[in-house]
């Protein structure tokens, strides 16, 4: 049976590594970057962790920088910092919720439809279009164009993003930042392959007794 760190345990691992370097840091991570705005006790359940356990990994990745999290929905959750911009990330925290996302795929669908045919088409109340529509404009998944006496709606640039798939590409410059954190804990990585969503870090062994590990991230499962 595989023996799950207890909070005591990961806090004195930690005194001795790295934020990264940490093994079940490393994963909780990954998960985040591969799933954004994961909430607590999603995360917690996913990979299995003891809730202090966890709680204790976010604060010191939040604190590293690596993860960030907001208040959403009523829940606070994460998403990675560096991967995507940090506008990129809210419009997708949005989709997750159904009544914006079915607005999105309406406008994707009807380019140029108003906010009575959104109505009329979704069948909820102009007040509960209204807020979805004004947080959509502000994230960029959708923008408003004025037509004569009409306000049009038309995929906005974070929605343009997700439709082509950019926001599943991992880019340079977050590699570049990953290599960084990397080689600033000692784990030696040398990058193994990015291949558009997925990509693969050799962490070569610090120690003559060390196995060599690889580190992947892999957005292509990731359901927008």
């Amino acid at each position: 049976m595989k023996h799950i760190p207890s909070q005591e345990d990961s806090r004195l691992l930690s005194r001795r590594l790295g934020c990264l370097e940490h093994p079940v840091r490393q994963e909780v991570y990954r998960w985040v970057c591969e799933n954004p705005g994961a909430y607590f006790f999603e995360i917690a359940n996913e990979l299995s962790i003891p809730t202090g356990t966890l709680a204790w990994h976010l604060r010191v990745l939040e604190a590293e920088g690596l993860l960030e999290k907001i208040k959403f929905g009523g829940r606070v959750v994460f998403y990675p910092r560096h991967l995507r911009d940090a506008k990129l990330e809210k419009a997708l925290l949005l989709l997750r919720n159904k009544n914006a996302r079915k607005i999105f795929d309406i406008v994707v669908a009807n380019p140029g439809v108003n906010q009575s045919e959104i109505v009329e088409r979704f069948g909820l109340h102009h007040d509960t279009v209204r807020w979805h529509i004004k947080r959509m404009v502000k994230a960029g998944l959708i923008r408003a164009k004025r037509e004569g006496r009409s306000r049009k709606y038309y995929v906005g640039e974070s929605g343009e993003a997700i439709i082509s798939g950019e926001a599943r590409k991992i880019s340079p410059s977050f590699v570049e930042f990953l290599l960084d954190r990397l080689h600033g804990e000692r784990l030696r990585p040398e990058l193994k392959s990015l291949e558009g969503s997925t990509l693969v870090i050799k962490l070569k062994p610090v120690g003559p007794y060390e196995d060599e590990r690889t580190f992947t991230i892999d957005l292509s499962k990731f359901r927008i």
